[in-house]
């Protein structure tokens, strides 16, 4: 039987061959087996299903057995998706919100449940634990960029996010951003480099940046540009056409979008999906 292929159980016209079939297989299978529509014109393969590529490895493997079962609690409820993906902040510090909106940001609470001992304890304080809530809200140096002892006043960081999206305005949005992000650098910079934190230096970061991310966002609205890149778009040579594409992630896969224009920037075709 190891040497046994699919194959095997097809007739001369690349259909399931009841017979034999039924002679191997335990009755309450046969029916699955015989409705399983067969393609003869593929070749079998090895495929791997969740990955785009159809391919195994033991980093997609272990993501799906330590997420089997589990619901991701941490986005449940979460709305301001475009409010956070539309920060006049750099992509990168985006990308560090939606981590902390994912709850997959790899602080030690997170990698001891996924089974990664690192130690315990705030880098910055010494507390017991170090979550998303503490390190960013609770934890002292926290408490003093945000200037209040109780900022959560009982919710988690998602909810405290979806609570402060939805009602800040623009220069509010950038200093909770800032916060974050020099909270993150500056906890890095404990762990990897062995820096001391001091809450004024953080302070004046927090202070630096937004007034940096200010004026970018300014020139950046002045100018047309999105996202603070300036949308200069280049023509293709003479009778060629050219394709933009672009990607998005979203809370159930992937959105892309794909443009055609010819060499003198006229509409050809345009697609866009999700994977």
């Amino acid at each position: 039987m190891g040497e046994a292929r699919v194959s095997g159980l097809l007739d001369e016209h690349g259909n399931w061959d009841v017979k034999i079939v039924r002679d191997l297989f335990h009755e309450s299978d046969v029916h699955r087996i015989l409705t399983t529509p067969v393609n003869v014109q593929l070749k079998d393969v090895w495929r791997w299903l969740g990955d785009l590529r159809g391919l195994y490895t033991v980093k997609h493997g272990y993501r799906l057995l330590t997420s089997a079962g589990h619901l991701n609690t941490a986005i449940t409820g979460f709305q301001s998706w475009k409010a956070l993906w539309s920060f006049p902040v750099p992509p990168k510090v985006r990308n560090l919100l939606w981590r902390c909106v994912r709850g997959i940001l790899p602080v030690r609470e997170n990698l001891e449940s996924k089974r990664v001992w690192v130690g315990r304890g705030c880098l910055f304080c010494d507390f017991m634990f170090e979550s998303v809530e503490h390190i960013f809200c609770e934890c002292r140096f926290a408490q003093r960029l945000w200037g209040v002892d109780d900022i959560l006043q009982g919710r988690c960081l998602q909810e405290f996010m979806e609570a402060m999206l939805g009602s800040l305005s623009v220069e509010s949005a950038v200093r909770l951003a800032a916060i974050i992000w020099v909270v993150w650098e500056t906890r890095n910079g404990i762990l990897w480099r062995s820096t001391t934190p001091v809450a004024e230096n953080m302070n004046a970061q927090v202070r630096a940046l937004q007034a940096v991310w200010k004026e970018a966002f300014t020139v950046a609205t002045r100018t047309g540009s999105v996202g603070g890149v300036l949308a200069n778009w280049e023509t293709p040579h003479h009778n060629a056409l050219k394709c933009n594409v672009d990607v998005v992630v979203l809370s159930n896969g992937i959105g892309y979008g794909a443009v055609v224009r010819d060499h003198e920037g006229r509409f050809v075709a345009a697609r866009s999906g999700r994977l």
